[in-house]
């Protein structure tokens, strides 16, 4: 960034949803140019959302992040655009591609050993999986979708967290007994009223494996499909679907936050 000018920085340089750098100083310092960012990189997001956010105000640039959490389905602009003036009540998500995967195998009866060698043998899962299956991945985009939706900047201990390595044909068995399906769910939502959290969290945010009624629209997203329901008011429950990872749809995320940054005027002087 010390010999480049832009109008537009496209971020995309870390992978690790846990490290927050070398991106969350690019975009910084790109800001700080006077240059709007489109980025994918979730640790950065996870890490400074709000902070960078408030960055891009100051300095009178946009920051965009739609391919952090689901890939290129608008769910981002969704909450911060679509749904502006809204308010958000609850946040609850399968958001990665995956995990999901992995559980809708082992729902037709593979082990999670079996399921995971899938997801592997297809691209899906990396060779050290722990990202995806600890949830580490969907942790980052909880983080980033409190951010967004609550205004808040969590951090990682701030995030329940539990992932799916050490579930077992029975449990998912028993589930299926009692008609709900298991699912690795990313929850935020307001503390109920008359729960002091103390210092804990200013939300109730959590990553971990549950098993859902078939009646909740989330229990019939398999594969490596993923979903988004937003509990707003006044507008209700809104529920959306789609692909969750890929790096064609992580590309079209970029592009459609390129091309709103552009429409939106992308440095003071741009037009």
């Amino acid at each position: 960034m010390t010999e480049t000018a832009c109008d537009v920085l496209a971020e995309a340089s870390n992978t690790n949803p846990r490290e927050p750098e070398p991106a969350l100083g690019h975009i910084r310092e790109a800001l700080d140019r006077g240059s709007s960012v489109i980025t994918s990189s979730k640790g950065a997001c996870a890490a400074g959302a709000l902070d960078l956010l408030g960055l891009a105000r100051r300095r009178r640039v946009h920051l965009r992040m739609e391919s952090t959490v689901m890939s290129g389905t608008p769910v981002l602009s969704t909450l911060t655009e679509g749904l502006a003036g809204a308010r958000v009540v609850a946040l609850r998500g399968i958001l990665n591609a995956t995990a999901n995967h992995i559980l809708t195998l082992m729902a037709a009866g593979r082990s999670y050993a079996a399921a995971l060698a899938d997801a592997q043998a297809q691209g899906y899962a990396e060779p050290d999986p722990s990202d995806d299956v600890d949830a580490h991945d969907v942790v980052a985009k909880t983080r980033i979708l409190a951010a967004l939706g609550f205004g808040c900047a969590l951090s990682l201990d701030q995030v329940a967290r539990r992932g799916i390595a050490g579930l077992t044909p029975e449990t998912i068995e028993e589930a299926a007994r009692d008609g709900r399906r298991v699912k690795l769910v990313a929850s935020v939502r307001q503390w109920p009223s008359g729960v002091d959290p103390g210092l804990a969290s200013p939300v109730d945010a959590r990553v971990e494996p549950m098993a859902l009624p078939l009646s909740d629209p989330l229990a019939r997203v398999d594969g490596v499909l993923n979903a988004l329901t937003l509990e707003t008011d006044p507008v209700g429950q809104v529920t959306i679907v789609g692909p969750g990872a890929g790096r064609e749809l992580a590309g079209q995320g970029l592009f459609a936050d390129l091309v709103a940054t552009i429409r939106q005027g992308a440095s003071p002087g741009l037009t």
